[in-house]
């Protein structure tokens, strides 16, 4: 079975978006005057826009390091968009043996923790059913 490998390249995040488009709007020095927004027509106002050099900037940045693929996030909490290069392929039989092997070795780890811990909380049960009965 074929798998396909999704790699991580780089995340990047804009400035704050609103920050951005009236610093080019608007004078340099006139970012902190009180300003009026306009919006005609049908816009989407679910998130902010970006300029579009702005993005194809940060695209080719992640391209010449590698990504083939992006995802893009909006935070309304940020104002700010954030992506996510990631490189995506076929994985080699060498990724998917490397994969599993992590996986395992994973399941093995948490499997020991787990068990770690209920050793510890039969021992804690025991002395208290110890001191309970007066043993």
């Amino acid at each position: 079975m074929e798998t396909i490998i999704f790699k991580p390249v780089e995340h990047v995040t804009t400035d704050d978006l609103i920050s951005l488009i009236v610093s080019d709007i608007l004078q340099p020095n006139s970012f902190e005057d009180e300003y009026k927004e306009i919006y005609d027509g049908v816009t989407n106002q679910m998130n902010d826009p970006i300029k579009i050099d702005d993005l194809i900037m940060m695209l080719v940045d992640l391209k010449t390091l590698g990504a083939n693929y992006v995802s893009i996030d909006y935070h309304t909490d940020h104002r700010e968009y954030e992506l996510d290069g990631q490189e995506v392929r076929l994985a080699t039989q060498e990724e998917i043996d490397d994969h599993i092997r992590k996986d395992k070795q994973f399941q093995i780890d948490f499997i020991i923790k787990k068990i770690e811990q209920l050793d510890t909380e039969k021992f804690l049960f025991e002395n208290k059913l110890k001191s309970m009965s007066g043993e």
